[in-house]
């Protein structure tokens, strides 16, 4: 049985995201930071 994975390969590929604030890892410091960069009408990723 061969497994086919739902998503293509992506390899190779680049991928440019702008934005004010990068938040990287969640919990509650990470949604605290997003929401209050939110609130400060900051693009938020």
């Amino acid at each position: 049985m061969e497994y086919q994975w739902p998503y293509e390969n992506e390899y190779g590929q680049t991928e440019t995201v702008e934005a004010d604030v990068l938040v990287l890892g969640g919990g509650l410091a990470g949604c605290f930071v997003a929401i209050s960069a939110a609130e400060y009408v900051l693009s938020v990723e």
